[in-house]
């Protein structure tokens, strides 16, 4: 397998820095470009498009999980807030809300421990899950939409993230309602690569 070893390190992210660099480049040489792969950020598509007329743009999956980690976890704070600070659903959220983050093909389902937040009960991670999803209905949607996501990349399955777009963003919690809009950006649509 040939090794690729990266030109350079882009020290500014604004337009007029970016065009200068790649314009050092011949044309021909950016014609050559077939693949740019890059995150989330809308003007960098209309940039790729104009330096790099023949390249495929490959939207990075870690933007794309990334941008859902933080909506599961602006939702969780907006549930735990919506408890009340020093309620017990607060500090359960507080303490234990990492588990919701961890991607289900992470957790394990066999391993019991004492629940200090549950009144020491001998729950398993998942046990735990369920009872932390169970404190709100618009927890549970946000956790269940970012864990498809997860799945969806993971496996690299084009019908699975296809299904989570198909949802209309209207529906989903707030948080994940940015999201899905920009998921499903028919000019970014057509850049994700599974």
């Amino acid at each position: 397998m040939r090794t690729i070893e990266p030109l350079g390190i882009i020290l500014s992210r604004r337009s007029s820095f970016l065009r200068n660099y790649f314009l050092r480049y011949s044309h021909n040489a950016r014609l050559a470009v077939q693949t740019v792969t890059v995150d989330l950020y809308t003007p960098y598509r209309h940039f790729i498009q104009e330096m790099f007329p023949r390249a495929l743009i490959i939207a990075d999956h870690f933007h794309v999980v990334a941008q859902a980690y933080r909506a599961l976890n602006q939702t969780r704070i907006k549930v735990m807030n919506r408890a009340g600070k020093g309620t017990r659903r607060w500090r359960t959220l507080k303490h234990l809300g990492k588990l919701l983050l961890t991607p289900s093909a992470l957790l394990q389902y066999d391993n019991f421990w004492a629940c200090r937040n549950f009144g020491y009960a001998q729950l398993t991670v998942i046990e735990v899950i369920h009872r932390l999803l169970d404190f709100d209905d618009e927890l549970k949607q946000a956790y269940q939409y970012y864990q498809s996501l997860i799945l969806a990349v993971n496996h690299r399955s084009k019908s699975a993230f296809n299904q989570l777009l198909a949802i209309k963003w209207t529906v989903l919690p707030q948080a994940f309602q940015k999201v899905q809009r920009t998921l499903a950006n028919p000019s970014l649509r057509n850049h994700y690569q599974f």
